[in-house]
């Protein structure tokens, strides 16, 4: 089984303003090998599969960007939930 990383992402919800923080697994070398959208989805993964389980969700990621030296992705868009749309904005890091 290859290395894996235990990765947060802090999401910011712009309709609601709220904050949340989730861990998620992904491949060790994630932040070396992938750029930012496939992080994303990466996440968006784990948001269908572990957060809502019952409901079909999707992701429209409208900007995506990668800080390599810190090792933090940035993206922004909208998480697209059977009752509409919800605004994002999301930091994906390797959890300290």
């Amino acid at each position: 089984m290859a290395d894996r990383v235990t990765l947060t992402a802090t999401m910011m919800s712009a309709d609601r303003g709220t904050e949340a923080k989730y861990d998620f697994d992904a491949e060790a070398d994630i932040f070396e090998k992938r750029t930012p959208v496939q992080i994303v989805k990466a996440f968006a993964e784990h948001v269908d599969q572990v957060i809502f389980p019952d409901e079909m969700v999707d992701f429209e990621i409208n900007g995506a960007f990668k800080n390599r030296e810190l090792g933090v992705v940035t993206a922004i868009g909208n998480l697209i939930m059977p009752n509409g749309q919800l605004p994002f904005m999301v930091w994906i890091s390797k959890k300290p």
